[in-house]
C-alpha cells in the first residue's frame, strides 16, 4: 500500500517539475517566426476583363520554441478601404496576421475586386465589377440590400466583396491539407468594408453553404445596415468592435441585440479612445462599456481577438514543455515506474 502512495506522490511531484519549465502555451504566446508567401486563389471579373485574385499566405515557422502545430485553425482576412483601396499589405491586416501566425495559425489575407460608384462616376481600380459571376452565383449576397453612408458606394461594390469572400474561405477549405490547416477550423476577419462583407456574408439567412461557411467571425468598425433581421440562430460567434461616434460606419444596437435574440454567442467591444474616428487602433484597450473613457490596464484588442478565438472554440490551446523538460521526465518517470515494481517484489 506504501508503495501506491509512494508512486502518486512521485507521479506528482515529476508532472510538477515538467509543469513548471513550459515553453508556452500555443495560440496564446508568441512561440514561432512567420514567413508570407502569395499565390493566386481565384479570378475575379470587372468589367475590363478579369483579374487575378491574390493572397498573402502567413504560416508560422518553427524557431525552437516548440514543434509547428498540425492542423491549426485558419483565418481569412479581408482588408477595409471602402471596396476602392483595399491593400493586403496594409498594416491594419498585417499586424493581426503575423501576431496570429507567430501563435500558431495559419492566416489568409486576400485581395478582392475593388471598384465603386460615387456621384455616378466609377472609383477603385478594378470598377466597374461584374458580380454573380462566381462559382456560388448571387447566393452569398442574395437578398442583401444598401442603406446610410456605406450605401452611397452602390450595391455592385459590396456584393463583389462578399462573394470574393465566400470564394477565399472555399479556396482555403480545398486546401487545407497543403496549407496544414483543419478545414473545419476557419475563422475570418475584417475591418470596415472587410468586416461588412463578412457579417453579411455569415449572417445572410443561414444556415449558409458549408464551402464557405465560418466557424468565427470578427468584425470592426462594421455593420450589416439594415439587414441585421437577416440574422438566422444557428450563426458562428463573432466578434464586434464599435467606435459608438463613427459617422462613417455607424454602430447599430439592434444589429448587436439580433446576435443575442437568436442565440448566436458575442463579444462586443468598444475602443473609448477612438469614439469618432473610422479606424482601429490594435494596442488600444477596448471596454465592454461604449460610454466609459479609456482604460488604462488590461488586455489590448490583439489580445482580445486571440481569446476570443479560443473562447468560440476554433483554437484549443495546449502546452509545449521545454525539451530538456520532456527528457527529464521520460527518465524520472522510468526511475519511478522501476522503483514501483521493485517494490511489488
Amino acid at each position: 500500500m506504501s508503495c501506491i502512495k509512494t508512486s502518486v506522490i512521485a507521479t506528482f511531484f515529476v508532472v510538477a517539475c515538467v509543469s513548471e519549465t513550459l515553453a508556452g502555451t500555443v495560440y496564446v504566446d508568441q512561440l514561432y517566426g512567420f514567413e508570407k508567401t502569395t499565390t493566386q486563389y481565384s479570378i475575379g471579373a470587372t468589367g475590363a476583363g478579369n483579374i487575378p485574385l491574390l493572397a498573402d499566405i502567413y504560416q508560422p515557422v518553427d524557431i525552437g520554441n516548440g514543434s509547428i502545430p498540425v492542423n491549426r485553425p485558419a483565418i481569412v482576412i479581408q482588408d477595409g478601404g471602402a471596396w476602392t483601396s483595399a491593400s493586403r499589405t496594409a498594416g491594419r491586416v498585417v499586424t493581426p496576421a503575423v501576431y496570429l501566425a507567430q501563435r500558431g495559425y495559419t492566416v489568409v489575407v486576400t485581395d478582392y475586386r475593388q471598384g465603386a460608384t460615387a456621384f455616378g462616376f466609377p472609383v477603385g481600380p478594378h470598377a466597374p465589377v461584374v458580380v454573380g459571376q462566381t462559382e456560388f452565383g448571387t447566393a452569398p449576397w442574395n437578398g442583401v440590400t444598401a442603406s446610410g453612408t456605406v450605401g452611397l458606394v452602390g450595391l455592385p461594390a459590396f456584393r463583389a466583396g462578399i462573394e470574393d469572400f465566400a470564394v477565399a474561405i472555399a479556396w482555403t477549405r480545398d486546401n487545407a491539407a497543403s496549407l496544414g490547416i483543419d478545414p473545419n477550423k476557419i475563422g475570418i476577419a475584417g475591418g470596415s468594408a472587410g468586416g461588412i462583407d463578412a457579417l453579411l456574408l455569415q449572417y445572410n439567412n443561414n444556415p449558409i453553404d458549408p464551402r464557405y461557411q465560418a466557424q468565427a467571425v470578427v468584425a470592426l468598425v462594421s455593420t450589416m445596415m439594415n439587414n441585421f433581421n437577416r440574422i438566422q440562430p444557428g450563426g458562428p460567434p463573432v466578434f464586434l468592435l464599435n467606435n459608438v461616434a463613427d459617422a462613417v460606419v455607424p454602430w447599430s444596437p439592434q444589429m448587436s441585440q439580433r446576435f443575442d435574440d437568436v442565440g448566436i454567442y458575442r463579444e462586443q467591444w468598444y475602443q473609448p479612445t477612438n469614439l469618432i474616428d473610422h479606424n482601429v487602433r490594435w494596442d488600444d484597450i477596448p471596454n465592454t462599456v461604449a460610454s466609459a473613457t479609456a482604460l488604462t490596464s488590461g488586455p489590448n484588442l490583439l489580445e482580445r481577438v486571440r481569446d476570443f478565438l479560443i473562447t468560440s472554440e476554433l483554437a484549443t490551446p495546449y502546452l509545449i514543455p521545454e525539451p530538456s523538460s520532456v527528457v527529464m521526465g521520460v527518465f524520472a518517470m522510468a526511475g519511478l515506474i522501476g522503483f514501483a515494481l521493485r517494490r511489488r517484489r
